[in-house]
């Protein structure tokens, strides 16, 4: 367990934080545009110079709303364009979907920000529109595994919704049962738990499920973008990760192959929520590299 007794501080933190978040959903609205008779929800806000893009994670199970902390604490710098993940049927369409909102707010370049399955969303809009993209970001993410071969999708359409439902929260309870978090992470930590596990019950139905499954199987029958097709592109990469991240290797191939590259790790702390839990010096590498 993350912390053997909760405290009555962690439970104050963990109301603020709601708070927080209802205030979220009242002040900010989400846009709604259509693309091929579905609705694309987004957050645009802020009034930088640059835009920043952040990717929707490629499981609907993640809703957008669990990035708000960062939409608010980064449109301070840049305008913020942050889209839901769209009701589309290949990964051809999400890429277009998201260039649709681009087009909407008028946006010709774009900073792509990707952490973690969002990053899978980043790659799939950069292997299209590359050429729309000022820098790429990507935060603890995976590569495309071509040689995979995953017969998945016919047990997920033969099983019942609630035993898939059963399935992916035993996928989730990784990102929260980990040992020594910082006592002040904890209460987000819970946060984030209570509102995937709402988001799961809720909203996340067995269609929703196959859809993004094939997604993500779409995404690893990709050719992965590399330096010699991209040799033209005057854009910049940026990737972070940290050592003892799952995805640690992923990240160094991301780095090989990718042109304008340069890599930034952590130290082994954290694993996969190194670059969460570390928001604020996250933020200053990013400020750093797009400062260059």
């Amino acid at each position: 367990m993350i912390m053997k007794n909760k405290s009555i501080g962690s439970e104050i933190e963990l109301k603020n934080i709601k708070n927080e978040y209802d205030k979220f959903l009242n002040i900010y609205k989400k846009k709604i545009i259509m693309y091929k008779d579905n609705p694309l929800e987004y957050y645009s806000c802020g009034k930088g110079k640059d835009t920043i893009l952040f990717t929707p994670h490629i499981s609907s199970v993640i809703p957008l709303e669990i990035n708000f902390n960062r939409i608010m604490d980064y449109e301070d710098c840049f305008k913020v364009i942050a889209p839901a993940l769209p009701n589309v049927e290949n990964i051809d369409e999400l890429a277009e979907s998201i260039n649709t909102i681009l087009k909407e707010e008028k946006i010709d370049k774009v900073i792509v920000f990707g952490q973690s399955g969002s990053g899978i969303t980043a790659q799939i809009f950069f292997s299209r529109f590359y050429k729309k993209i000022k820098a790429l970001i990507l935060v603890n993410t995976v590569i495309p595994k071509t040689k995979k071969k995953n017969n998945l999708n016919i047990i997920f359409n033969v099983l019942p919704e609630f035993l898939l439902k059963y399935f992916i929260k035993i996928k989730l309870k990784k990102y929260y049962k980990l040992e020594n978090i910082p006592n002040d992470f904890y209460p987000k930590i819970m946060f984030t738990k209570n509102l995937l596990e709402q988001q799961l019950k809720k909203y996340y139905t067995k269609e929703k499920i196959i859809r993004d499954f094939n997604l993500i199987n779409s995404f690893n029958n990709e050719n992965i973008l590399i330096k010699k097709t991209l040799q033209n592109w005057d854009g910049k990469l940026l990737i972070i990760t940290s050592e003892d991240d799952p995805l640690y290797e992923d990240s160094k191939m991301l780095n090989n192959l990718l042109p304008n590259s340069q890599i930034h790790i952590f130290k082994e702390e954290y694993g996969h929520l190194t670059p969460s839990i570390k928001s604020n010096e996250l933020k200053q590498v990013i400020q750093n590299f797009l400062l260059k």
